[in-house]
């Protein structure tokens, strides 16, 4: 029966509205302004984008701007042009509540989060999050949603992958965002490497790695030590040395793991780590081969020896 009651009152209501002589006045009105506004953000989208193929920072930033404006532009508008009209659609007040409930809810959380964002502001238009374990390059913030350009930092070549993810804000509630704009730049980047010949003496390994590692870390060690002064001071922290550090265990099997940990340009980090990994396994190969000569030759000595 309540149902019944509601539906006959809302078909009473559109019946009502849709009779009344400013109704088609309004409707006419209202696909004007929109389509008006939707041609205006066009035209400023298209200025501000120009011919450029790829957007920079600050156009991805107005661009956002003019989407928000014109999407709030067409929110407020639509109150003001039917407000009038909305007190024909008024139900009981429980009626309205259960809708607002069931109908809302995710609306709500979604404005709430974009208003814990925007005035939190833990990050902005280009910035590096990451949300779920999904790091991304952030392209565009909308009052409902956040979209992010994923980038792949588990495989540590901090490139686009080329996928995008959209994430309601109502998340920004229940999840912990972390801002990674810190890498960005530089990173902390650990090469491990396996050795499992334990016919080298490592002592001559390590010393052979830290030269390598010299010698590629070298053209990044001023502006790397620059940047990390620069973030000390906004952020008011003190971060880990950036000097090459390096460590040595054995696995459960007994091999040797060299692991270098450098603090170099993100776009060239994976590229340092392999260039450092080749130079270090050819000179253990160039050791086990000496390692081998020596053997024979102590071999044929033992087998001959001189008179």
């Amino acid at each position: 029966m309540e149902n019944e009651t509601i539906n006959k009152a809302v078909e009473e209501a559109v019946y009502q509205a849709m009779n009344q002589p400013l109704f088609i006045q309004r409707g006419i009105t209202t696909v004007i302004l929109i389509i008006s506004l939707l041609i205006l953000r066009f035209v400023l989208v298209h200025f501000i984008r120009k011919k450029a193929k790829i957007l920079n920072k600050d156009q991805r930033q107005w661009i956002n701007r003019i989407n928000n404006g014109i999407s709030i532009s067409i929110i407020v508008a639509l109150i003001l042009i039917w407000a009038p009209q909305l007190h024909t659609f008024a139900l009981s007040l429980t009626a309205v509540a259960v809708a607002v409930v069931l109908i809302t809810k995710e609306l709500l959380m979604c404005l709430t989060g974009g208003f814990l964002r925007a005035s939190s502001h833990p990050f902005g238009i280009g910035d590096w999050i990451t949300v779920d374990g999904v790091t991304g390059e952030v392209m565009k913030i909308t009052t409902m949603t956040t979209l992010i350009e994923q980038i792949d930092a588990k495989g540590q070549s901090y490139q686009f992958t080329g996928k995008t993810m959209q994430i309601p804000n109502s998340r920004f509630l229940t999840v912990n965002v972390e801002n990674a704009n810190f890498n960005k730049r530089y990173v902390y980047h650990d090469v491990p490497i396996m050795v499992q010949f334990m016919d080298v003496d490592p002592s001559v390994l390590m010393k052979q790695l830290k030269n390598i590692t010299e010698k590629y870390y070298a053209p990044y060690s001023v502006e790397a030590a620059k940047f990390k002064d620069r973030i000390e001071i906004k952020a008011g922290v003190e971060f880990a040395d950036i000097e090459p550090q390096f460590f040595l265990k054995t696995t459960d099997v007994g091999h040797n793991l060299f692991t270098v940990r450098i603090f170099v340009p993100t776009l060239e980090a994976l590229k340092t780590g392999t260039l450092i990994t080749h130079d270090f396994l050819s000179f253990v190969h160039q050791q086990r081969v000496k390692a081998s000569k020596l053997n024979t030759q102590k071999t044929r000595e033992l087998n001959h020896p001189s008179n």
